[in-house]
């Protein structure tokens, strides 16, 4: 696992949690729903996809596990969000002449900015974590002993691979 790739990978989740956000306003502000942009489990998004698989060789920093509990909280927020929204329920005529259809609607707009803001909370919580993690994973970089810095030719030519100067794989 190369430090670049995985710092990358990190600034991607920010990037693409800061996503779910702005999705979540643009639902607020009445834009209708992406098909592409629904809902997803947080073990099936494209951070997933590398936070339980190569990113695992990380699970023993303190700052990796703490990312998990966010991200599950952040995916579930959204769905929340996305449901209190889209809801195609009508109403019934009754419930439409009598306002209580309108009153229903108020109250699932109310719920989903108060789920908005814990939205954000999270969102911002997630982000520091990974910030966090991105830290932790420069510190450990550079306080590797050298030993463990060296590239994998300078390995190599300790071990004996090389022959007539050129390393052999």
């Amino acid at each position: 696992m190369k430090l670049k790739d995985t710092l990358d990978k990190l600034r991607q989740a920010k990037s693409a949690h800061l996503g779910w956000v702005i999705r979540a306003q643009a639902l607020l502000n009445g834009k209708p729903a992406d098909e592409d942009k629904e809902p997803v489990q947080h073990t099936h998004c494209l951070f997933a996809s590398w936070y339980y698989g190569e990113g695992k060789k990380l699970a023993g920093l303190k700052s990796y596990q703490a990312i998990d509990e966010p991200h599950k909280q952040l995916h579930a927020v959204y769905a929340d969000i996305c449901e209190l929204l889209t809801e195609d329920d009508k109403g019934t005529l009754l419930t439409r002449f009598t306002g209580q259809y309108d009153k229903q609607k108020q109250q699932q707009m109310h719920q989903a900015r108060i789920q908005f803001r814990r939205l954000q909370n999270l969102s911002n919580i997630l982000g520091n974590k990974l910030d966090m993690l991105e830290k932790d994973l420069r510190r450990l970089a550079t306080e590797a002993p050298a030993s463990l810095r060296r590239t994998h030719v300078e390995r190599r030519k300790q071990t004996g691979l090389e022959v007539n100067g050129e390393v052999i794989f």
